[in-house]
């Protein structure tokens, strides 16, 4: 991935600009583990003090605001794929254009030739942002 600020969102929709470029519509959120993700947890009422997080791992939006941001013209973005033999959670890279058509429908049932991608509600992912503009894009894996 390139070098940038990595923060976490929720992919609402992409969008192609008239330019042809991506805009991405993202839902900043806060993706927490270990004992930071345990202390939220509790502040927020999810689980008890001395409990620990389903999984590891606790995700905050607290403030649902909507933002679009530019997607990079060569920006990767790394899925988690299951391949067709079977195996599942398997990181695979894909271009920003096989991701938007996937994303957008236009690929069914996210089956690609060798693994599927099992597209569906709004995924959280790893942006990587250089300023504004993201320049990486990786689904977060969800134990």
């Amino acid at each position: 991935m390139p070098d940038g600020v990595r923060e976490h969102a929720y992919v609402m929709g992409v969008e192609t600009a008239d330019d042809g470029s991506y805009v991405v519509t993202v839902d900043r959120a806060q993706f927490l583990t270990g004992d930071e993700a345990n202390r939220a947890a509790v502040e927020d009422g999810f689980i008890n003090e001395g409990e620990t997080v389903p999984g590891g791992y606790y995700i905050v939006n607290d403030i649902s605001e909507l933002e679009e941001l530019p997607l990079g013209p060569d920006a990767p973005v790394a899925l988690n794929v299951c391949l067709d033999d079977g195996e599942c959670d398997v990181p695979a890279g894909v271009s920003a254009e096989l991701w938007v058509a996937m994303l957008n429908g236009d690929i069914p049932d996210g089956q690609l030739d060798g693994f599927k991608w099992y597209v569906g509600g709004n995924l959280p992912y790893a942006l990587i942002l250089n300023g504004e503009e993201i320049v990486g894009i990786e689904e977060q894996y969800l134990p």
